[in-house]
């Protein structure tokens, strides 16, 4: 899969690159959400510039919201069949987005 990443603050358009990355697999009630539509608001470009409220430990991924659809469900995950829409948001404090998403967390 392909990541936006950062291993620096700075200029956007200077810092971030496209990266592949291994396609992470659910775990245990937890689903994988095919992004769709990533935005990048101007918090999240404050935050690549080093001049947000908080700095991200690097490399860290770009972007704290997203749209997708259900591809894979881990062991148990009943909530969100494949095929459902999602609308994850990222939970870390580094700013990293998580890899996969527990309905109703």
């Amino acid at each position: 899969m392909r990541a936006i990443v950062q291993d620096e603050f700075g200029d956007p358009a200077r810092v971030l690159k496209v990266e592949e990355r291994p396609l992470p697999e659910p775990g245990a009630g937890q689903v994988r959400v095919r992004t769709v539509l990533s935005p990048i608001h101007n918090h999240d470009l404050w935050t690549i510039r080093g001049t947000y409220g908080f700095k991200p430990t690097l490399p860290a991924g770009a972007g704290t919201e997203a749209v997708g659809v259900v591809d894979a469900v881990g062991e148990g995950s009943r909530r969100s069949p494949p095929g459902s829409a999602s609308s994850p948001e990222a939970r870390s404090a580094s700013g990293r987005r998580p890899s996969s998403h527990r309905p109703g967390r």
